[in-house]
């Protein structure tokens, strides 16, 4: 799902994901198992866990700080290492998130 919306994105191609589907995928990215908080996996655990992420489309929240809250697509993007999705967020917590993708993208 995210390398599909990856091609999407900088296309202007939408896509309607089922809220299903992303509230699972979002529930699992939030997990240290699928979320990299145990060395496996992408990272997104340790990239959200510090905030509040409330997805306003699909009735979807995790994680426990400042809040970040849009699309849900859009916090999957931005948890998962996709700086631009932020610019789809908003919420007491987007501009620390932002920055912490900046500072994960520079390190290479």
């Amino acid at each position: 799902m995210i390398h599909q919306q990856d091609a999407r994105r900088p296309l202007g191609l939408g896509r309607v994901i089922p809220a299903d589907r992303l509230a699972s995928l979002l529930s699992y990215c939030m997990s240290p198992i699928g979320g990299g908080g145990l060395g496996v996996g992408c990272g997104s655990y340790k990239l959200g866990r510090e905030f509040h992420l409330v997805a306003t489309d699909i009735g979807w929240s995790g994680g426990q700080g400042l809040e970040v809250r849009g699309p849900g697509e859009a916090i999957l993007m931005a948890i998962n290492g996709r700086s631009e999705a932020t610019d789809d967020l908003e919420g007491s917590g987007v501009e620390i998130l932002a920055s912490r993708l900046a500072a994960h993208a520079n390190r290479g």
